[in-house]
């Protein structure tokens, strides 16, 4: 299964409150394209949620170096069909300390 299908399934596996499943898809993703910044960020929020907090942010972190466009949670919920427990979950993550940190020099 390409990349993109591997998300689709993720996203849908995330909503259903299968993380792990998730998580699974995600990173086979990533195995495929570690550049891909939507994908990564999509597992950030996952590894974030379980309780894996520094891998968590450590991949949010390398997501949003690709990127800063995967902090914009209307952007992903509009144009990438994340659904509402993921966009919930992103919003923690992205509220953390060491995040909101990057997130400023950007600025």
């Amino acid at each position: 299964m390409k990349k993109m299908g591997l998300l689709i399934v993720g996203l849908i596996k995330y909503e259903m409150g299968e993380r792990e499943a998730a998580i699974n898809q995600w990173q086979k993703a990533v195995a495929i394209d570690k550049k891909h910044a939507r994908i990564k960020m999509a597992l950030a929020v996952a590894l974030y949620d379980r309780g894996d907090i520094d891998r968590g942010l450590a991949t949010a972190e390398e997501a949003l170096k690709l990127d800063k466009g995967v902090s914009d949670l209307k952007y992903l919920k509009e144009k990438y069909f994340w659904g509402e427990k993921l966009l919930a979950d992103a919003q923690k993550l992205l509220a953390h300390p060491r995040i909101q940190a990057l997130l400023s020099q950007a600025e």
